[in-house]
Formats: structure tokens, sequence, C-alpha cells
């Protein structure tokens, strides 16, 4: 599984924007992480099985490898969905 951080910082709309790319500006928070299975397999907390998912930093340690979808199956059940972002 590799792991990815992210930096978040609010916009000047009220929005927030969620990237793997550094800001240059200062201001960015690094409240989350992009976990990504490796070819193959996927992650899981126990209830979600996901190939990518996007966690709070603290949640992260929470998850780990398992079985990827079978051969000539479908992708993993959830391709990639964001956890907690609220």
């Amino acid at each position: 599984m590799q792991t990815i951080q992210l930096y978040n910082f609010n916009r000047p709309d009220g929005g927030m924007t969620v990237t793997p790319v550094r800001p240059s500006e200062a201001g960015f928070r690094t409240d989350y992480v992009r976990l990504v299975a490796d070819d193959g397999k996927a992650i899981t907390d126990g209830e979600i099985v996901a190939c990518c998912i996007d966690v709070r930093a603290d949640d992260a340690g929470g998850w780990t490898d398992c079985d990827g979808p079978e051969e000539g199956g479908t992708d993993c059940a959830v391709p990639c969905r964001e956890a907690g972002m609220t």
C-alpha cells in the first residue's frame, strides 16, 4: 500500500481544495492522506474495501492490505472514495 501526503486549504470562495501537490502559499494543512493499493491488491478498514481512498491522517493506521478483485472480475467495490471529508 502506498501512502501519499495530501495538502488541504480553504479557497477564497469558501470551498476546500485537497491536493497531492504542496501549495506554494502558506496556510495549508496536512490532515489527509491518500492510500493506494498495490497492483492486484485492495485495502480495507474491516468494513470498506477500496483500491484508493482519502482518509484523515489520524485514521490511516486502521487500513491494511487485502486481496484484490478476482481475475476477470470487476474492479474494487469502491474504486476511489473520500472518507471523513466533511
